[in-house]
């Protein structure tokens, strides 16, 4: 399908944001300019404490093509209960996510749309905004949408799986959690080569990104180990980036790209400690969710 053919499904934009009030017009201009099927943009305020209430209600009395809706938590939830909430909220046929600091480039959101006549889940290339290549990386990522910057899920298809995005993880690694899951129980993914987001290149990163990065690589291995595949088995995976980030805490350092962790190497080390004790505590919480993604996983296998 070509990127200006009529699309007939009706498409939600959902854009999560915790204090990104400094980008939020940017994206919501690339969306005004993306598409001509979008039929609603919600933006979900996970209680920002910057002013991105006020972004938000003066973009809001703008003039648009959809309507504009803006719902907020009175506490922040979090990365995946905030995707949740914006599920539930959506009217649309497809919905498409994107983050607060990430905007579509010309036909992206159409190119995305279209190829949906083939797919569950879409997404795009997602360039840094100095040209070098975010995502994906290698033949992994191609296939399984790693990255949630951007994507469009079909929201029929969400029925067909386990559950949504897992709020307990709150935020990093609840996207390769759900894209994984998605995969394992037969949803289509599909990646769209000529639709293109954009991102800025952030250089440091805060106490809060590695101490979640390090519990939830260990709450996924404990998750999806022996139901799900992965490129390596999960206790590989999960030995290889528990280490990385040992080094990381030593080093003040996201070992991946050589960028800083606004910290001290005390307090990263305390926390390193304190997340895979609270993964450990969280494990016992995962024979529920496990069963389930095995019933689902068998159901999956059946319907074939």
């Amino acid at each position: 399908m070509r990127p200006d053919s009529p699309i007939s499904e009706t498409v939600s934009v959902i854009l999560p944001a915790y204090n990104k009030a400094c980008f939020l017009e940017s994206v919501v201009r690339s969306v005004d300019k993306g598409s001509r099927s979008v039929c609603e943009l919600i933006v979900l305020d996970d209680a920002s404490t910057d002013n991105t209430p006020e972004v938000c209600h003066r973009l809001k009395s703008q003039s648009h093509s959809f309507r504009f809706e803006i719902l907020r938590n009175e506490k922040n939830q979090g990365a995946a209960a905030t995707r949740n909430m914006g599920i539930r909220a959506a009217r649309g046929d497809i919905l498409v996510f994107v983050d607060a600091d990430a905007r579509f480039e010309e036909n992206c959101l159409d190119k995305l749309c279209a190829a949906m006549s083939c797919a569950d889940i879409v997404f795009p290339k997602a360039l840094y905004d100095d040209g070098r290549l975010l995502n994906p990386k290698n033949k992994f990522e191609r296939e399984y949408a790693i990255n949630s910057i951007v994507f469009a899920v079909r929201k029929l298809a969400l029925a067909k799986m386990d559950a949504l995005f897992d709020e307990q993880m709150n935020v990093y690694a609840e996207d390769a959690d759900f894209f994984l899951r998605a995969k394992a129980v037969g949803l289509r993914i599909v990646y769209v080569e000529e639709a293109v987001v954009r991102h800025p290149v952030h250089t440091r990163y805060s106490e809060d990104w590695f101490f979640y990065s390090v519990r939830n690589t260990l709450y996924l291995t404990f998750k999806l180990e022996g139901l799900v595949k992965y490129r390596v088995p999960f206790c590989v995976y999960a030995s290889y980036f528990i280490v990385t980030y040992l080094l990381g805490a030593l080093f003040k350092r996201n070992m991946a790209d050589g960028h800083p962790v606004d910290s001290t190497r005390g307090r990263l080390l305390r926390l390193y400690v304190r997340a895979i004790r609270q993964a450990f505590m969280m494990r016992d919480q995962l024979k529920e969710k496990r069963m389930n993604l095995e019933l689902c996983l068998h159901g999956a296998k059946a319907a074939k």
